[in-house]
């Protein structure tokens, strides 16, 4: 073994002669070098003497071969300089005419003396000529040369110097990298860490240096458990902790789902913003949607104890607020107190609202007023009374006594204008009772003021309070479906596990709420009316039910603006990501239902999105919800305008299938099912 290890590598001996046989041949050449640059003028002479004696001596035609002295003028041109060339070229001259005058027989044949002489000037006047021309050339030459020589030395220093420095950018960068990598892993563990304390959203926004303090429109959403303080004395810390994890785990996802801001949990309370850090127009709707669904998951899963909800729309400060150390971005200002004291107010499992968060989502929920020191039994049973005096009223059948007990009730209830105009309605039928009457509005006017009386923070302040009952059906609208519409189609509603939330939640960003409902069950009906197949129908039912899931993906700015529905980024965004959004959720469609969603833009006359088909190319289907859904948009409320009745939007859509929009069979479906009595 070790023998082996001590054997020379032949590989490395050869190389080793090969080396030295390069450098011996590097030193003959500077040697040659060497000698030749220090005695050319001399071997030149040399040269042309031993050329003239050899041509006097031995050759008979000696004027043909004076151009063999051609050969070292040439050459000393060549290899040395012109000046030694051309000195050269003088010697070989002057050598050759002293020869020939000296010995002119032997240059004589036929020729006279004095044309030997013109012959040997003409042939040296050459000679110096070439001598001088071929020089100055090479020295030309060699100028470009040494100067192409020192740029390569130039270029392979700078090249070295390139090569170094691009080592050491190599090393740095390795040494960035390893430190990016280094930052990025306690990045990560940062907000790992900041996640399990503050909202994922606001731990970017501070981490990116994004975060600021402003006074902004928002929504502020305060949750609290009734009698939480007796439950946890009465149970081991274990028990108590457990239950409230279980419930915050609960409550959490909801609030994230509608875009809002955990801010804290105060106990067995939660603090959350929407619209804040991040914009969001339709906040107040989106808190709203989210403390439905949030009662409605406590109650489903019996989650510890009843919960409380006040929500107040308004200005609020928004910062990061705290000691150098520590800090949380929060709220506060008076919305933040309004919202908390609504919570206390409210009574267990129920929702309270203030009256700017009514007027964003009246259109689409159920809401009772709250009359200040009523209890709600009291309230239910004055409005009862008042509905069946109504009903007498409006048959005709009541005095001026039913009147006026219909404005007192209204005076009792705080709804001055109602209370107002029965009164006014009372006097007209019982005059002789005017001062009676008179009086009895001066106090609407004064109850309306005690209902709304609410102390906030120690302030009294004129507040107007909702209890938020349950979302509004769309399909109970009367303006916008037949009376039967409803018991017809209104349980019809496709059964996708989980997607209801998901539209809920993309539904709540334009305020949109309740379009997906109200396409699946019209494009259903349209269908119906068509009399195409049933599998026609499922499939225009589930498209319609989808065929906006791809609206998560659209910037919420976009979805709000008033040409909304005709925006080509809009339309090209939800249509293109819909069956990723689909496949993500886990609904399993057929390929019929994405065609459908896919095409649900294109115009029966051709120019839609995204293929731009036409006529019967496009699935009927998609024909189908495309006019389901384009009735919704027009007859549903629109933050920037208000909804159309079905009168005018069927006059709406049977004008833009004249300009080729719409298939007219489907229009005529429509019509159809919209015309039912």
């Amino acid at each position: 073994m070790n023998d082996i290890e001590n054997e020379p590598d032949d590989g490395i001996l050869e190389l080793g002669q090969e080396t030295a046989e390069v450098r011996l041949t590097d030193l003959l050449r500077a040697w040659y070098r060497t000698y030749i640059d220090r005695h050319s003028e001399r071997a030149l002479v040399i040269v042309i003497l031993a050329a003239v004696i050899v041509i006097g001596y031995f050759v008979e035609s000696k004027l043909a071969f004076l151009n063999f002295f051609y050969i070292p003028i040439l050459f000393a041109a060549c290899a040395i300089n012109s000046r030694t060339a051309v000195l050269g070229a003088l010697f070989s001259v002057l050598v050759v005419s002293l020869y020939a005058l000296t010995f002119p027989d032997q240059f004589l044949l036929d020729t006279e003396r004095g044309q030997l002489l013109s012959h040997i000037i003409t042939w040296g006047s050459f000679l110096i000529l070439s001598g001088a021309l071929v020089g100055r050339l090479n020295e030309k030459q060699n100028e470009r040369y040494n100067r192409s020589k020192k740029l390569v030395e130039q270029l392979k220093k700078e090249q070295i110097e390139v090569d170094t420095s691009h080592k050491k950018l190599q090393k740095g960068n390795e040494s960035l990298q390893l430190k990016s990598r280094t930052i990025e892993s306690l990045k990560e563990k940062l907000e790992a860490v900041l996640y399990s304390a503050m909202d994922p959203e606001v731990v970017r926004l501070a981490v990116n240096r994004q975060i600021v303090t402003e006074k902004k429109l928002m929504t502020i959403l305060f949750t609290d458990l009734q009698g939480f303080t007796q439950y946890s004395e009465a149970r081991s810390p274990d028990v108590v902790i457990e239950g409230l994890n279980q419930y915050f785990n609960a409550m959490e996802p909801i609030i994230s789902r509608y875009r809002g801001h955990l801010d804290k949990f105060i106990g067995d309370g939660i603090m959350a913003e929407f619209g804040a850090p991040l914009h969001f127009q339709q906040h107040a709707a989106m808190a709203v949607l989210a403390a439905i669904r949030m009662q409605t998951r406590a109650k489903k899963e019996r989650l510890l104890l009843p919960m409380r909800i006040g929500i107040a729309t308004g200005g609020a400060i928004m910062g990061l607020v705290g000691s150098e150390k520590r800090k949380t971005y929060s709220a506060f200002g008076d919305t933040v107190n309004l919202a908390q004291r609504l919570e206390m107010m409210c009574t267990p499992g129920k929702l309270l609202i203030n009256e700017e968060t009514w007027n964003n989502v009246s259109h689409f929920v159920r809401t009772r007023k709250i009359r200040m020191g009523l209890s709600n039994e009291k309230v239910l049973e004055m409005e009862d009374r008042l509905d069946k005096l109504q009903d007498i009223m409006t048959s005709g059948s009541g005095g001026g006594e039913v009147w006026l007990e219909a404005g007192r009730i209204a005076t009792q209830l705080g709804e001055c204008n109602r209370a107002v105009q029965y009164l006014k309605d009372a006097l007209r039928l019982l005059p002789q009772r005017k001062i009676e009457i008179d009086e009895s509005i001066v106090q609407a006017v004064m109850v309306e003021e005690e209902r709304s009386q609410l102390e906030v923070k120690g302030r009294i302040r004129k507040v107007t309070a909702y209890e938020v009952l349950a979302l509004s059906d769309p399909l109970q609208d009367i303006n916008k479906f037949p009376p039967t519409f409803h018991k017809r189609y209104g349980s019809q509603e496709p059964k996708l596990n989980g997607v209801s939330e998901y539209l809920l939640a993309i539904e709540a960003v334009d305020a949109s709420i309740g379009q997906s409902r109200v396409t699946t069950s019209l494009s259903r009906a349209i269908a119906e009316a068509m009399g195409v197949t049933a599998q026609t129908r499922e499939t225009a039912s589930i498209a319609g039910y989808l065929h906006h899931v791809g609206k998560r993906f659209i910037p919420e700015n976009l979805l709000n603006r008033e040409d909304a529905e005709h925006n080509l980024q809009v339309m090209t965004g939800h249509v293109n990501e819909a069956e990723k959004v689909i496949a993500e959720l886990g609904v399993e469609v057929s390929s019929d239902v994405l065609e459908a969603i896919r095409h649900h833009h294109e115009k029966f006359m051709g120019g839609g999105y995204p293929d731009g088909l036409k006529g019967d190319a496009i699935p009927l289907p998609a024909r189908i919800i495309q006019v389901a859904s384009q009735y919704d948009t027009l007859t549903a409320w629109k933050p920037y305008r208000d909804a159309w009745n079905r009168k005018a939007a069927l006059s709406e859509l049977h004008q833009q299938t004249e300009h080729g929009h719409f298939d007219p069979k489907v229009i005529a479906a429509l019509t159809k099912v919209l015309e039912a009595s």
